[in-house]
């Protein structure tokens, strides 16, 4: 296991910075015994809130409203809901362990995803699927909406089957 570092970020009178104490979390949650692809993740979801959120400040300045400017940031910016929430659980469980040790205690916000309500295949559709392409179908065409594949089975021939995205071709090879 590699050596953690330790780096003691204080800021002006002797206070924790957040990212310092953000650290004492990683080391903690590595003597309790979680995994460094666990710690790893959480470092990764530190730099990518560093984007929208200062992380030098002193821990003990930190206040809910800075939490909410961050969310409101990162939804500015076209972030996917799923990396938004993502960073919110690991802020909150930072948070948590921030109060049990005593450095701050700043309630997080609920964090409530928005709902993506994704189009499906219609049964006639799934049954087409499952059935054998036809045989005059070679899975590679040229159109406004496709790239030239030779691949059957890449992805890219999944996407072309998606609804909405070319049923024409859809219809050509199942139908």
């Amino acid at each position: 296991m590699p050596k953690i570092k330790m780096p003691m970020t204080l800021c002006k009178d002797d206070e924790l910075s957040f990212s310092a104490a953000f650290e004492l979390f990683l080391v903690d949650g590595a003597a309790r015994g979680l995994s460094e692809k666990t710690n790893s993740t959480y470092r990764c979801h530190l730099q990518g809130m560093a984007h929208y959120l200062d992380t030098e400040m002193p821990l003990s300045k930190l206040r809910r409203s800075h939490i909410n400017t961050m969310i409101v940031k990162m939804r500015e910016k076209d972030l996917a809901t799923n990396t938004i929430s993502s960073y919110v659980r690991v802020l909150t469980t930072f948070l948590h362990w921030c109060d049990r040790e005593g450095y701050c205690h700043v309630d997080p916000p609920k964090f409530k995803q928005v709902e993506t309500v994704k189009e499906t295949y219609t049964d006639d559709e799934l049954i087409a699927l499952l059935r054998r392409p036809s045989p005059t179908c070679r899975f590679s065409i040229l159109s406004n909406n496709f790239k030239k594949t030779q691949q059957p089975g890449s992805m890219s021939h999944i996407k072309k089957l998606r609804p909405g995205s070319g049923r024409s071709f859809f219809y050509s090879c199942f139908y």
